[in-house]
């Protein structure tokens, strides 16, 4: 009975990470720079340069896994499209940070659920795919 419990527990805790769970109750809006090639070609991972709530500067440096609440999560051709001159591919996102660390290249990386993202010089993000 008692393996039958830990198994439970296990699922269960898989099963929380797979569902938007937020470490944040307001959208927090960072910095994030998109790390191309670092773990492969079809990894999105980002880095936090910046965050606006110095609450949460335990952040800085970190990786995350960025996803639209939408569930739309293959981000990474529309951050090459988005790419500027001035400001290569850091980009401003405001959403939730996931309190689970179970995603991204190395599976230590917490979801990023994204309301919205915006380039640095303000311009609105182009998901058109049409760049």
């Amino acid at each position: 009975m008692k393996v039958s419990y830990n198994i439970l527990l296990i699922v269960l805790a898989l099963v929380s990470c797979n569902r938007i769970n937020k470490l944040n109750e307001k959208p927090i809006t960072i910095e994030a720079r998109f790390m191309q090639y670092a773990c492969g070609d079809w990894n999105d991972d980002m880095n936090i340069q910046s965050v606006t709530d110095s609450s949460y500067n335990f952040i800085l440096g970190k990786d995350i896994d960025p996803e639209f609440l939408n569930g739309e999560n293959e981000i990474r051709g529309w951050l090459y499209d988005n790419k500027s001159e001035k400001f290569g591919m850091t980009y401003k996102l405001t959403g939730f940070i996931s309190s689970c660390a179970e995603s991204g290249c190395d599976n230590g990386a917490p979801k990023f659920w994204i309301t919205e993202i915006t380039k640095l010089n303000g311009d609105e993000f182009d998901t058109s795919g049409e760049n």
